[in-house]
């Protein structure tokens, strides 16, 4: 368990984390803001995905999923990568110095000292480092992605019936993902969007206005 704070924005496509042979399933959990006083209650955590893991000898090895998750610039999110099906193996090494140290970064992301422990949410041991990586992509050249948020507002969040979009720009296009990618929920003009058949999970929901 441990902090990131993003430089600029990116996209969250994977982890990659030190595992003994075994064949683990992995998950993925997150919020935002810090892990700490959130290390022992899995309440506001949101499980990104989970996959199975062959390590047939002791690597660092990179986790099968995409998450597809955006991270908004100068933001704060923690990440909870664990074994989630009580298969032993998963390590990690010590901390130095404390809380918010980074223990790694690049001209985008920090990945700062954390936490460890067993699933589910026992995460007792303080401090630890990830040894392992975060995997992400850029936004492409000339795309605009943050303007938006303050022209919009999404209520509801979490949903469970209707989303409301408020906000005086124009829509030219709504469109509702999973995190497979595939898409749920399309329209160019309703600014109300009932959600009530949705399966429980996390969607994104994307907001096209003129080349914005």
């Amino acid at each position: 368990m441990f902090d990131l704070h993003v430089i600029n924005f990116v996209t969250l496509e994977t982890f990659s984390i030190s595992l003994s042979a075994c064949n683990p399933w992995v998950g993925i959990f997150y919020r935002t803001g810090t892990y700490a006083g959130n290390t022992n209650s899995s309440a506001g955590w949101i499980l990104l995905h989970s996959a199975q893991v062959n390590v047939p000898v002791e690597a660092i090895t990179k986790i099968p999923v995409n998450v597809n998750l955006p991270l908004l610039a100068d933001s704060n999110y923690t990440f909870y990568v664990t074994i989630i099906n009580n298969v032993t193996g998963c390590k990690y090494k010590d901390g130095t110095t404390g809380v918010g140290t980074i223990a790694a970064s690049d001209a985008n992301i920090q990945i700062k000292e954390g936490a460890g422990g067993q699933y589910p949410f026992n995460v007792t041991n303080s401090l630890r480092v990830l040894v392992g990586s975060a995997y992400y992509c850029q936004v492409a050249t000339g795309v605009e992605v943050t303007d938006l948020e303050k022209e919009f507002t999404i209520q509801p969040n979490p949903a469970t019936n209707l989303i409301s979009i408020a906000g005086t720009s124009k829509i030219d296009h709504i469109e509702i993902t999973d995190l497979a990618g595939r898409l749920v929920h399309v329209n160019n003009i309703e600014r109300t969007i009932d959600c009530s058949e949705f399966a429980k999970g996390v969607y994104f929901l994307r907001i096209t206005s003129g080349q914005k």
